[in-house]
């Protein structure tokens, strides 16, 4: 018998009652995940097993087969570790497939010029797997071949061909035209505002593939221009570093991510723009929550970005005030908290029209931000009653487009429930909030405050099923959930 994505979930919920469970938050969107290679967490797996009528051991059995084939991916990573240098031959790659026909997966690698291929032992054929794993260039985080982001896509692989195909566009629109210049800051104006809305709806692989390619695509334009061209050339690539800085973050890398807000602020204040100078800043303050900076240090970042601001009203400021009222709450430092939560107000009120009309990118302010930092703040300090009512004005206007930020909005809502007494209740709702946001936007940033909700629950209530197994959940890094 052939089931639905709906009929399974159905069927969970029903196992879910005969065996006495509390929650059972089996959705279609999940199903439609496990059925493309997630991995249920093992009271889900046993929900699932039910439904599908296999016995818990066959269900086990696929997932540690799902499981073996990313062990596989990531060894292939390694095998690559001395990738060439950029003098010297095309990086090389590895393709690992599975055939129907084949008990082995195969690991096929090499360059252009040069290719293998070999059985990989200890791997079913159930999956029709592909897998591409770009080579580790010399210089790079030791950790980088672990990830599965660089592992899935092959990210410095496919970056290449991109590279060269938009340096040869940017080429010949410069070629038709007065100007050259100017004609090539407009059009990375344009670059830059298209990966703002991007980051918002795009799963982080591809963007940091584009972006890698863009980027070294703008380097030798900044490095063969002077005076104005370059100042505007940095401005561009100031915030092109600052996106790339957030998506490292987004895949746990924040070692590297650091790197880029470093070169960031160098490119901003080389174009000497005040905005963009507190742009960058603003973001990184924001950001440095999620990425589990010192709060010293997050501090010290903010009085600077707060020095170059000065009385400027902008996005910049604005996501200055903002992550700067949310680590005082972390602090506990609640009149200081609530003091830049007025700023953040006071800041928002002054905004263009225009900016808080952009609801879709990284350059807007829309009005649900400022409520959505005021659940923040008050959820950190544990005013659940003025969390509670910031949360109601948020979900009422948040753009569906903005996923992963209104999933973070809902976890607050679960731990003000566990604050208020209801572990049960918000353990639940953290747990469906996860199920039920696609997996590609399950960031390190979503993950970090789900572990916000798991610190809230008292001691005596941590041996709880839903409380180990979400635990769990949050130990895992977001890229092994895809």
């Amino acid at each position: 018998m052939v089931l639905s994505q709906g009929e399974v979930a159905r069927l969970m919920h029903k196992a879910a009652e005969q065996a006495g469970a509390s929650y059972c938050l089996a959705t279609r969107q999940a199903v439609s995940e496990y059925e493309h290679g997630r991995i249920p967490y093992p009271h889900t797996l046993r929900l699932l097993a039910s439904a599908l009528g296999v016995s818990l051991e066959e269900a086990q059995g696929a997932a540690d087969r799902q499981r073996a084939h990313r062990q596989l991916a990531q060894a292939a990573g390694s095998i690559l570790g001395d990738a060439a240098d950029p003098g010297g031959p095309p990086p090389a790659r590895v393709l690992i497939a599975t055939f129907p026909d084949s008990e082995h997966a195969w690991l096929a690698g090499g360059t252009d010029a040069t290719s293998t291929a070999r059985p990989t032992r200890g791997t079913g054929h159930e999956e029709g797997l592909i897998l591409e794993a770009a080579a580790r260039q010399p210089g790079d985080n030791e950790n980088m071949n672990r990830r599965q982001l660089l592992i899935d896509l092959g990210v410095l692989g496919l970056a290449a061909p991109l590279m060269g195909g938009e340096a040869v566009r940017q080429g010949l629109a410069a070629a038709v035209a007065g100007g050259r210049h100017a004609v090539a800051i407009n059009e990375w104006d344009r670059i830059v505002h298209e990966y703002a809305r991007l980051y918002c709806v795009t799963p982080t692989d591809r963007l940091l593939r584009d972006l890698i390619g863009d980027l070294s695509v703008l380097q030798p334009f900044l490095e063969g221009s002077d005076g104005a061209a370059q100042r505007g050339l940095a401005r561009v690539g100031a915030h092109l570093a600052a996106i790339s800085a957030v998506a490292w973050a987004d895949v746990g890398e924040s070692a590297y991510a650091g790197r880029w807000w470093r070169t960031a602020r160098q490119l901003a204040d080389h174009s000497g723009d005040l905005e963009a100078r507190t742009w960058v800043r603003g973001r990184e303050v924001v950001n440095g929550l999620y990425e589990q900076r010192p709060v010293s240090t997050i501090l010290d970042r903010a009085a600077e970005a707060a020095s170059i601001a000065g009385p400027l009203a902008s996005v910049g400021s604005a996501f200055l005030y903002c992550g700067l009222a949310q680590t005082l709450a972390v602090a506990g430092r609640e009149d200081e908290a609530l003091a830049a939560l007025r700023r953040v107000a006071e800041v928002s009120e002054h905004l263009p029209a225009s900016v808080v009309a952009d609801e879709g990118s990284m350059f807007g302010w829309p009005e649900v931000r400022l409520p959505h930092t005021e659940s923040y703040v008050h959820t950190s300090l544990g005013n659940t009653r003025q969390a509670y009512a910031a949360q109601e004005a948020a979900l009422k206007i948040y753009p569906e487009r903005l996923a992963r930020d209104r999933a973070k909005l809902q976890l607050h809502r679960a731990a003000c429930m566990i604050r208020d007494g209801d572990v049960g209740g918000g353990l639940a709702e953290a747990a469906r909030v996860l199920d039920s946001l696609p997996v590609q936007y399950h960031t390190h940033g979503v993950h970090a405050i789900g572990r916000k909700v798991v610190r809230v629950v008292p001691a005596q209530e941590r041996g709880r099923p839903e409380a180990v197994e979400l635990r769990a959940r949050l130990a895992v890094s977001p890229a092994e959930e895809k």
